[in-house]
């Protein structure tokens, strides 16, 4: 009975050792996972931008007409605002 008591209580104090470092992991993942998450968006808005800017630029140029021109610019507006907003809640967090 002795035995079986303390070997609960070397378990438990095992388990109560190792929270931390397993804690540690768990949050090292999580920021890993975030960062991934917020540079990812942060591409996005740059190719976003990116192509905002060329297809103005192509559109100055007339190589683009204004019937594509108003979709293609409204598209692109509304994933940069998009993205905008979701990095918005990344600097909440």
């Amino acid at each position: 009975m002795w035995i079986a008591a303390a070997a609960l209580f070397v378990l438990l104090i095992t388990w109560f050792l190792c929270l931390p470092v397993l804690g540690v992991a768990l949050d090292s993942n999580a920021v890993e996972s975030f960062d991934r998450s917020r540079i990812a968006l942060l591409d996005t808005k740059e190719r976003a931008l990116r192509a905002l800017k060329d297809l103005e630029l192509d559109f100055a140029m007339g190589k683009v007409s204004t019937e594509d021109f108003e979709p293609t610019k409204r598209a692109l507006t509304l994933e940069i605002a998009a993205v905008l907003k979701e990095l918005k809640g990344y600097e909440r967090a």
